[in-house]
């Protein structure tokens, strides 16, 4: 039985980006909405004592000290939940019904249901370890071995699965690389930090790594990343290369790894393989079919369609020898990463921006938001062999990588975030959000919460879809009129999470500017 929480009535005024005076009040619902979320009491809400605190799409650094000084008052007071204020994330506020931030006085009284199931990821913090992130274009879960693809795409990451704890139910937070690259390195959904097609990330990954003390450093090969749209503003090295090859990204990414290993570094390598145009790779002959004599002999272009059977084996047969060619990709790294004695000393983690449809949705490439396209492989390695060999159903977003990375590698995480530090407990159903909004004819988002998706299309025209994997893993059967209740709940969660219309927050985020600009 919990103790029910006095409520507060304190009205000290607090200037946030609309002048709101509620963001002490707040702060107090907060802890009492923790308290009940964990112990399974319902919330009740009473008297409104001020108008709600209405969350900016993208929370400026006036609003984020503001909330951040709140919780630091609270907890100060003393912590009568289980976790740390940390752990209450923005979406998780929405999920408990705080989308005004708690803007009303709230009473706990006990509901007699259970706790509600909460999970974490259990590996030791390493303070001052290095931390080095490979990360592939286009790379889809189910194309490796280890993840039960049947044919031999990935022998060095099966291997180094022994090596690392995988992710089994690892997602990005958008389908395409700007937008999946500005959600990992925030912890905050696109359309708040990528804007116009710029990336405004402010306190990300590697801003706090080098305020950690950290040399940092990337290598990314994909001309979307430019410096030019934002992405190198917090690495004291940058190379986003337009027009070379992953060898020569890595050769490069490896001469600064042999000359900064012994200093503490955080590195990001990113290959474009295996992203489209899809090459004939020499050394994946074992998967080509030596008999085909198609359009697709040695290449595919960087935009291709077909609707014939064999033309598309051919086309998954081209990715799957990319796949393959990234496996080596990594394989020489790794073997970079042992000759220099740093496996003992740093995090090692393997994932990709995004993954690639196959004539599941009747297309190619990536622009919607289903399990081909979203779910990603992430497997981690942690300096002394923690979790090596195992694996984890623990839901991930791209958006928990900053607060995990961060708590991981003992660095305070304090940002109000999107995402999840899993290191702390977090509920096992909790929700997790992708936005698809950087191709002009089609915009959408996906919110993924237990076993069912729904996919709210935004253009070109607006519809619902909603699946459940746990039954229809491949999406075909689309319940939206079958299940009203669970289609209804889902769309309400997004408009909390979305503050409104997830739609016009697209919208309102694109701006109306092109792909091209800034490249």
């Amino acid at each position: 039985m919990v103790d029910r929480m006095k409520p507060t009535t304190e009205r000290k005024r607090w200037v946030g980006d609309d002048d709101s005076p509620c963001l002490a009040i707040a702060a107090a619902s907060i802890v009492r909405a923790r308290q009940a979320f964990y112990t399974g009491t319902r919330l009740r809400r009473s008297s409104s004592l001020c108008p709600p605190i209405r969350t900016p799409s993208t929370p400026t650094q006036e609003y984020v000290r503001a909330i951040a000084d709140a919780k630091t008052r609270v907890e100060q007071q003393g912590d009568p939940g289980k976790v740390t204020m940390r752990q209450l994330t923005l979406p998780l506020l929405l999920i408990l019904g705080l989308s005004a931030l708690g803007c009303s006085q709230e009473t706990n009284e006990t509901a007699g249901s259970p706790e509600i199931e909460v999970a974490r990821l259990e590996l030791p913090v390493v303070s001052g370890a290095n931390v080095v992130l490979v990360t592939f274009d286009a790379l889809r879960a189910d194309a490796l071995g280890l993840y039960g693809y049947d044919r031999p795409t990935s022998p060095r990451l099966d291997a180094f699965a022994g090596q690392a704890l995988v992710f089994d139910r690892a997602y990005v937070a958008a389908p395409v690389t700007p937008t999946s690259f500005a959600a990992a390195l925030t912890g905050m959904l696109p359309h708040r930090v990528f804007r116009g097609w710029r990336y405004e990330g402010e306190q990300d990954l590697p801003r706090s790594f080098a305020e950690a003390g950290y040399a940092t450093a990337a290598f990314w090969n994909n001309t979307q990343l430019t410096e030019e749209r934002g992405f190198g503003a917090g690495f004291e090295t940058y190379r986003a290369y337009l027009s070379v090859t992953d060898e020569e990204v890595l050769d490069q990414a490896l001469l600064w790894l042999e000359e900064h290993r012994h200093e503490r570094f955080f590195l990001w390598v990113h290959f474009l393989t295996p992203h489209s145009p899809y090459d004939y790779r020499e050394m994946a002959e074992h998967l080509y079919d030596p008999t085909y004599q198609g359009e697709y002999a040695t290449t595919t272009t960087a935009k291709f369609d077909t609707d014939d059977p064999r033309e598309a084996a051919r086309i998954r047969s081209l990715y799957d020898g990319e796949v393959y060619f990234a496996d080596s990709l990594f394989g020489r790294f790794h073997d970079a990463i042992r000759e220099y004695d740093l496996l003992d000393s740093s995090f090692l983690l393997v994932s990709s921006d995004h993954g690639e449809e196959f004539l599941e949705r009747g297309g190619f490439q990536h622009e919607r938001l289903h399990e081909e396209t979203v779910r990603v492989p992430l497997l981690i390695h942690h300096p002394h062999g923690e979790g090596a060999g195992s694996r984890t159903d623990l839901l991930y977003s791209q958006v928990d990588l900053l607060p995990t990375l961060g708590a991981l590698s003992g660095l305070p995480v304090e940002a109000l975030l999107d995402g999840a530090n899993l290191l702390e407990p977090v509920p096992v159903q909790r929700a997790i959000v992708a936005e698809a909004m950087t191709d002009s004819d089609y915009r959408g988002v996906g919110i993924l919460r237990g076993t069912h998706r729904l996919i709210l299309n935004c253009r070109p025209s607006v519809e619902i879809e909603l699946y459940d994997l746990a039954t229809d893993p491949d999406e075909s059967d689309n319940l939206e009129t079958r299940s009203p209740r669970v289609a209804r709940e889902l769309v309400n969660l997004l408009r909390g999470i979305y503050q409104g219309d997830p739609c016009a927050r697209l919208d309102d985020a694109v701006r109306g500017v092109e792909a091209a600009a800034g490249l």
